[in-house]
């Protein structure tokens, strides 16, 4: 009996000292799991700027590239109108000069 009264404060201790080490624990990986979480908002944080920047240079691409694409399109349908009326003239002057 005096030997298990003995060991009862050694028993406790050691549980006293687990429980230390299983909340320091804890405590390590809770703050290793907040810094993780912290690295990967950041993250995504700068993923979603770059795509955002990337996104934006694309879409100006897009607008500039269509304003181009008009303008072409314009200027070809002026260099058509130009094409006919010359060849219109041309008629014209054949027609005066063979008379």
């Amino acid at each position: 009996m005096k030997q298990l009264e003995q060991m009862i404060p050694n028993v406790v201790d050691e549980w006293k000292q687990k429980e230390t080490e299983y909340k320091t624990k804890l405590n390590s990986l809770t703050q290793q799991l907040k810094q993780l979480e912290q690295t990967n908002r950041e993250k995504i944080s700068n993923e979603k700027q770059q795509f955002d920047i990337q996104l934006n240079e694309k879409t100006l691409l897009i607008e500039r590239l269509t304003r181009d694409s008009e303008n072409k399109k314009e200027d070809y349908e002026n260099l058509q109108s130009k094409i006919k009326q010359n060849e219109q003239r041309i008629q014209q002057l054949t027609k005066d000069a063979e008379q």
